[in-house]
């Protein structure tokens, strides 16, 4: 499996495991919200290519989240076109969360001799949210792998 696949894997199997109480499909985009429960089941996630402008799309979302009084948050995954994340930074969204996913061959496991033989893949996820909701300030990191050997 090649690594664009690998990480779209990875996006879909957390997808999946942190589930929102509601869900709304907005060309290619996922909206989700979950009672303001966590970021991850509560941002705008893209998942394909999209037909309508981004400006249009993210004033979409904005106004969606203001319906429920919570705060616009995009996630940014290491797929996605880097324009986006400044685009977003430009609109005066900040860093507020980043999710490191480590994972492991489970045959390198068994096989490993010492601890420094292990290769370990390391997926970085960001969620970026408007400066007058911040929670927590984070670093700016742009979303990347990075693979270990």
């Amino acid at each position: 499996m090649n690594r664009e696949a690998y990480m779209k894997l990875i996006e879909e199997i957390s997808l999946n495991a942190w589930p929102s109480h509601k869900i709304e499909l907005y060309d290619c985009w996922l909206i989700r919200f979950s009672h303001n429960y966590t970021h991850r089941t509560n941002s705008v996630q893209q998942v394909g290519i999209s037909s309508v402008p981004v400006e249009e799309k993210i004033a979409y979302c904005e106004a969606m989240y203001a319906n429920y009084h919570t705060p616009a948050i995009f996630k940014i995954n290491p797929l996605m076109d880097p324009s986006f994340d400044r685009m977003l930074e430009e609109r005066g969204y900040e860093i507020q969360h980043i999710t490191e996913v480590m994972t492991m061959d489970r045959l390198f496991l068994r096989n490993m001799n010492t601890m420094e033989e292990i290769p370990v893949c390391l997926l970085l996820f960001i969620t970026r949210t408007r400066r007058s909701y911040s929670f927590v300030t984070g670093s700016r990191m742009n979303g990347s792998i990075r693979s270990f050997a």
